[in-house]
């Protein structure tokens, strides 16, 4: 507990040293800063949000079924829900830490995330695809699968490749493992960010919302967003220093 305050302590303060807040006026200029440099994801956020509203309420004359004979041996386990859900907070909350606590790390991350979910609506849009693997009928009646009967209500079983979930997920892995801050190098964080992760991604074919086809997607996509990026980022002498070695 000690050593939370400590992280807590030491976040805040480096905050206010970045950007230079010694009184009430400093800090509104501050927040002004931050919701300016915020605003770009902020935007493409609200602008993704309304493209999967209209792809999931478009009417496809045909779907293209997402099956493999792996999915039927993944049994059906409603536990799974419980880090399903934590997803939406486990993202949440990490975009906010990487755009405090390191910036580069969180500029990095958002540039993986329009990425992938720009694709995501391309492929949407261009190849409508779809799953049968829900249970018609649960197996059991308990809190968990009442939970996943409210989610198959809420989400169409359509537009799956690649699994946002898996995606973004590999995404916040990506920020965990380059984060400098303090707090994430503390070893038993990034375990457990790690371990929350492992868990999201399976969660995703425990409860039967996704095809492992969905998910090996997702780390392809992933795979290549983070190749783009770190050729992006290389330096142009390096980069002509590479093309000369080759020819040579």
């Amino acid at each position: 507990m000690i050593k939370a305050f400590r992280y807590i302590d030491q976040f805040l303060t480096g905050w206010c040293r970045r950007y230079q807040v010694d009184s009430p006026a400093s800090f509104l200029r501050a927040l002004w800063q931050v919701w300016r440099q915020a605003a770009p994801m902020i935007v493409f956020m609200v602008v993704y949000y309304i493209s999967f509203i209209f792809i999931e309420e478009a009417d496809r004359p045909h779907y293209t079924e997402m099956h493999t004979w792996i999915d039927d041996v993944i049994p059906f386990c409603e536990i799974f829900i419980i880090p399903y859900l934590l997803w939406f907070f486990y993202m949440v909350l990490s975009c906010v830490y990487f755009y405090l606590a390191d910036r580069q790390t969180y500029m990095n991350v958002a540039k993986l995330l329009c990425f992938g979910m720009t694709v995501f609506i391309a492929l949407s849009i261009v190849f409508p695809n779809i799953q049968y693997l829900r249970p018609t009928v649960m197996p059991r009646d308990n809190v968990f699968t009442r939970m996943i009967a409210h989610l198959y209500e809420a989400d169409t079983p359509t537009n799956l490749v690649p699994s946002i979930h898996v995606y973004n997920t590999l995404c916040v892995l990506y920020g965990v493992r380059r984060c400098r801050h303090s707090f994430m190098r503390n070893i038993q964080v990034r375990r457990a960010m790690n371990l929350l992760g492992i868990l999201i991604i399976l969660s995703t074919m425990f409860i039967k919302q996704h095809s492992v086809i969905d998910v090996t997607c997702a780390f392809a996509t992933v795979y290549a967003a983070q190749r783009i990026l770190h050729i992006a980022q290389r330096p142009h002498g390096a980069l002509r220093r590479r093309r000369i070695a080759r020819v040579h």
